[in-house]
């Protein structure tokens, strides 16, 4: 007599040619983005931030306490990154970080060469059905072009309200709070991803 299995049987995988983000984009995340490009002082704080951090000064915040995916390395978690970005006809392969941080959560950040980063207790917690949508959701901001803006937030957040005086914090918080609206409806278009 055989025993019953729980074990669930492997759906076949798709490939979604030439997907344009477009397509998963929700209308909530564009009026939000154009609400946002439409704030006085927008422009110019987005060419200071990148202009005072740089790419290679993003990348150093952010993958500091990060190890990089590969082959070697997470490599059930690169087979699986892999798979999704096969799966979303992605030509480029952005690179995946494991961050040691106890908390089940993920990220697109940069700004030339967006990465993501999957901290460990996500890593921990989820299976691979669950880690393929985390990473295609990730994915999905990094093909939508949001990983500037979630840096920019990220930043705006938890750097300069330690570094920057009272006043000049108040005179920002118009673009923190219209970034903090676009980034809870961009989540909207990286779950349809």
């Amino acid at each position: 007599m055989t025993e019953p299995t729980n074990a669930v049987a492997e759906r076949p995988r798709k490939i979604l040619k030439e997907i344009a983000p477009v397509a998963w984009e929700h209308p909530a995340d564009r009026a939000a983005l154009q609400a946002l490009r439409a704030v006085p002082g927008f422009d110019e704080l987005l060419k200071k931030v990148y202009g005072f951090f740089g790419e290679r000064g993003i990348r150093i915040l952010f993958q500091a306490d990060a190890v990089r995916v590969g082959p070697k390395q997470f490599a059930r978690l690169n087979a699986l990154y892999t798979e999704v970005v096969t799966t979303l006809d992605w030509p480029e392969r952005p690179e995946l970080f494991v961050s040691q941080t106890p908390l089940a959560n993920a990220g697109a950040f940069g700004m030339e060469r967006p990465f993501i980063v999957i901290n460990s207790g996500a890593r921990t917690i989820l299976d691979d059905d669950e880690m393929r949508a985390l990473l295609g959701h990730e994915l999905g901001h990094v093909m939508s072009g949001h990983a500037l803006y979630r840096t920019m937030l990220e930043i705006l957040l938890h750097v300069s309200l330690s570094a920057m005086p009272f006043m000049a914090g108040l005179a920002i918080l118009p673009i923190q709070l219209a970034l903090l609206e676009w980034y809870r409806k961009s989540e909207l278009s990286s779950d349809r991803a």
